[in-house]
């Protein structure tokens, strides 16, 4: 195991560290930044923005509630004729969860949502 002390570092800094000892477990005491890993999404149909999100952080599993810890808008929307149009998530987290991992953290997840989460207008809420 690794422990580092330092005000800050960089997600970049992390994942160099990581590159360089692979089967070392790294453990930074700041805000900066965790190690964030997407595990699950819970939303669907009807419900498609209305899921709880499973991550792992410094690798140790959180499940992440709607409306506890973050809330998750779909980018989309219908038009006239009820046809879905797509865009990005629009993700907010909690201040108490800001605050318990960092905003860098937080930007990372939502990295992750964009990335893992299928984009999607089901027309749940029109």
């Amino acid at each position: 195991m690794i422990k580092i002390i330092k005000d800050s570092i960089t997600c970049e800094e992390m994942e160099s560290l990581k590159e360089l000892f692979p089967d070392t477990k790294i453990i930074v005491e700041n805000e900066g930044c965790h190690d964030v890993e997407f595990v699950e999404y819970t939303g669907a149909y009807p419900n498609l923005c209305s899921g709880n999100l499973i991550v792992k952080i410094d690798g140790e599993e959180i499940k992440m509630f709607q409306y506890d810890d973050f809330n998750m808008m779909s980018g989309g929307y219908m038009d006239d004729n009820w046809e879905p149009h797509c865009g990005p998530w629009l993700v907010a987290f909690t201040d108490s969860f800001v605050n318990r991992y960092g905003g860098k953290t937080c930007d990372k997840i939502e990295e992750l949502i964009q990335k893992n989460v299928e984009q999607g207008c089901c027309g749940g809420c029109a």
